[in-house]
């Protein structure tokens, strides 16, 4: 309410949207997902509940795009900066939640 411009407040209200958003995935202890498509740059934004979060986003081929892990639980995110098709292996002590947001 604080924000003048309207554009900005517009903005500012979308983002506290994504953050409300029900995870894309979710589970406890360790899980691979199936095949989820991009069609634009996105975050992978995951939480941990457990003291051990390790992620392998992979390619449709299988091949690991990049290697993620949080250490003692908490919020991280990463940008998939190419559209495709990616599954994520996941590997905690714990469970976790994970979204696909909206890039810039």
């Amino acid at each position: 309410r604080d924000i003048a411009d309207a554009d900005e407040r517009v903005r500012c209200y979308d983002q506290l949207q994504i953050q409300l958003e029900p995870p894309r995935f979710e589970g406890r202890l360790s899980s691979v997902t199936p095949l989820f498509s991009i069609e634009a740059p996105s975050w992978l934004r995951y939480r941990s509940d457990g003291p051990v979060f390790v992620m392998a986003l992979k390619n449709e081929h299988g091949e690991i795009v990049q290697n993620l892990h949080l250490g003692g639980g908490g919020e991280a995110r990463y940008r998939i900066a190419k559209p495709g098709r990616y599954s994520l292996q996941i590997s905690g002590t714990d469970g976790w939640r994970i979204w696909i947001d909206p890039a810039p």
